[in-house]
């Protein structure tokens, strides 16, 4: 629960922060907008580095962290073919309509849903002395094993 929290949190902060547009409008061609699937995959996937950067927040010096967590998104937005304005400009594109916006967001805290119930596993069931650092396949059968006993 508290995780959907967060994520609505950010949701707002999107909002305000790329929502605000003082024209109501973007000069977005067709070939510069981001396919409404490919948009809810990279929000789901700044979500997903921003938690991970929090998590290093605390042991890292400031600029550190700065330069890290603009290197982690730049990579998002070359995997994404896009540019940080460019993704700001679709942002407010989609926001135009709220009510679908908010289903794009909707798709997007399922999606993270799915992906976090998909890598959901007990630590304690993973028998680490098994896992040999230079043979993958050892740690596919961990795993097997470990889904064998639930």
């Amino acid at each position: 629960m508290r995780s959907l929290i967060c994520l609505l949190g950010t949701t707002i902060i999107f909002g305000i922060l790329f929502g605000c547009d003082s024209n109501g409008g973007t000069d977005l061609k067709d070939e510069q907008i981001i396919e409404r699937s490919s948009m809810i995959q990279l929000l789901a996937d700044i979500e997903i580095t921003e938690a991970a950067l929090k998590v290093r927040q605390l042991k890292l010096k400031r600029d550190s962290f700065n330069l890290i967590k603009k290197m982690s998104l730049d990579s998002l937005y070359i995997y994404y073919n896009t540019t940080p304005q460019l993704f700001k400009e679709n942002l407010k594109y989609y926001q135009r309509d709220m009510e679908d916006y908010q289903k794009m967001i909707d798709e997007k805290i399922e999606l993270l849903s799915r992906k976090k119930d998909s890598i959901s596993i007990e630590p304690s069931l993973l028998d680490t002395t098994k896992i040999d650092s230079t043979d993958n396949l050892k740690l596919a059968d961990t795993l097997v094993k470990v889904s064998d006993k639930k």
